[in-house]
């Protein structure tokens, strides 16, 4: 589909011919572009998402009606079944991260045609990027089996950001509705707030170390200030400073010590279940929040592939559904959804295999290519586990294990001997420190007959004496060697 480069709001008639030019491919008449309208006078074309990643378009809906939705999510579906897309309406609404960056005043569009349509129910698990998750309207995802999971920067509670907030609203004439219609500072302005505060703080630091030299400024020039670095240094000195988004300080031109507040959707209430800080990661403070006191209405996809006796194709043709497989899998299976909580489909995998990568296509068959694309939710199978495999897909612990492995014999402890000292090295390696040290020992008793500074008169008392001694005779070498190699003091000096 091409992309409709403007924002129109036409009638149907004017609508469909719009839509027939820039899809000529698309085969769909008149009556049938109606018939997907109900209750509709009017559509609205919309392009969303400037980003690389938003390559499609939405159709979203301007009008009145009790099924006015319902109208949006029929097109979505035909139009994700028509063209030939790769990805299902599921994935096209991911592509435009609709709950991460649409434009507020749209947000109902999308929305109810994401829980109008059943396929679509499945979409879940979304992070909201933008910090500002109690700013939407989620009442209608309460109730859906929806699991909304979101980081929050602003702290509600914090004594501060009520403070701020009570400033500014008494600065509002006509009321906080205007100034803030969810009662709370999104994180956008807070972080405008931080960064002028920080920048505020850091200039006057730098103004009580020295005088700040003014400069003229040339809109043509690109000429640095002179003060910029020390600005700049002065900011990373900024400790302890508590803004609307928490404490503020730098390393290494980073922020750190800070933290985001971890939120979850729950029936009741938006409520805070942890929170993460870039030094210990996440911490989750109510686990309690991550486990549904009920069983989710949901049904999944289990791909699998007939191979006895795991997975089996009953004779019976009158069976339909679930009831036509049977297998040891099968029974896993069934155990599993009555212990969680969950309904499923069973299907088998077109090609019949389990999956194989294809280097020269750089793709996979088999159920890995089916859960990859996202056509399975999970699969129930005699599969080996092996490292290409886990390296794409997600694996449970293995519910059989051929019995392959490593033997070895553990060692027995051997009595204490009086040499054990000398069993970290070899005879061979003992052999060659005696040799090293005899051969030292005797090199140190020739070189000390040789020196003339090692031969003393034992009697200092007679200068006349012709009589004199060497200290180093063989057994002093040795002894003299042996003090050296233990670390321990001999008694003896070489004077040389």
């Amino acid at each position: 589909m091409k992309k409709v480069k403007h924002f129109m709001t036409r009638s149907i008639k004017e609508t469909y011919q719009i839509f027939k030019e820039n899809n000529p491919g698309v085969k769909i008449g008149i009556s049938k572009f109606y018939t997907l309208r109900p209750k509709w006078n009017r559509y609205q074309f919309s392009e969303f998402g400037k980003s690389p990643g938003s390559r499609k378009w939405i159709f979203s809906a301007s009008g009145h009606g009790k099924g006015a939705y319902d109208g949006v999510g029929g097109l979505l579906k035909h139009f994700a079944t028509n063209h030939n897309l790769r990805k299902g309406p599921i994935e096209c609404i991911q592509d435009l991260k609709t709950l991460a960056g649409i434009i507020p005043g749209y947000t109902p569009n999308v929305k109810i045609c994401l829980l109008d349509d059943q396929k679509l129910k499945k979409f879940r698990n979304k992070n909201k990027k933008n910090g500002d998750l109690e700013t939407f309207d989620l009442e209608d995802f309460k109730y859906n089996s929806v699991n909304i999971t979101a980081f929050r920067i602003v702290d509600v509670e914090d004594p501060n950001v009520k403070e701020n907030l009570e400033v500014m609203e008494k600065f509002q004439p006509i009321g906080p509705a205007i100034l803030n219609r969810s009662g709370i500072i999104q994180a956008e302005p807070a972080l405008m707030f931080d960064s002028v505060y920080v920048f505020a703080k850091g200039l006057s630091l730098m103004d009580s170390a020295h005088t700040i030299k003014p400069m003229n400024l040339s809109c043509d020039l690109e000429k640095p200030w002179d003060d910029g670095l020390t600005l700049y240094n002065f900011l990373h000195t900024v400790k302890d400073l508590r803004g609307l988004t928490g404490n503020i300080e730098f390393n290494e031109g980073k922020r750190s010590n800070f933290k985001l507040d971890l939120l979850k959707l729950k029936k009741e209430e938006i409520r805070k279940v942890g929170q993460w800080t870039p030094d210990g990661g996440i911490n989750i403070t109510d686990p309690n929040a991550f486990y549904e006191n009920h069983a989710p209405n949901i049904t999944l996809v289990v791909m699998t592939r007939k191979e006895r006796p795991y997975v089996m194709v009953k004779n019976d043709k009158n069976l339909t559904g679930n009831a036509r497989y049977e297998g040891f899998c099968i029974d896993l299976l069934k155990w599993i959804a009555g212990q969680v909580g969950f309904q499923y489909t069973i299907r088998l995998v077109p090609d019949n295999m389990y999956g194989v990568y294809d280097p020269d296509k750089k793709e996979w068959n088999g159920i890995v290519r089916e859960l990859m694309e996202k056509r399975a939710d999970l699969a129930v199978a005699s599969m080996t586990i092996n490292y290409a495999r886990e390296s794409v897909i997600d694996f449970t612990k293995p519910f059989m294990n051929l019995g392959i492995g490593i033997l070895f014999k553990v060692p027995t402890s051997q009595p204490t001997r009086l040499f054990s000292f000398m069993n970290p090295l070899a005879v061979e390696i003992w052999l060659y420190v005696l040799a090293a040290y005899m051969l030292v020992s005797f090199t140190l008793f020739v070189m000390a007959r040789f020196s003339p500074y090692e031969w003393n008169n034992p009697h200092p008392c007679h200068q006349e004496s012709d009589i004199v001694e060497n200290q180093f005779s063989v057994s002093n070498s040795f002894w003299f060697i042996t003090g050296t190699f233990l670390r321990q003091g001999s008694g003896l000096n070489p004077k040389v």
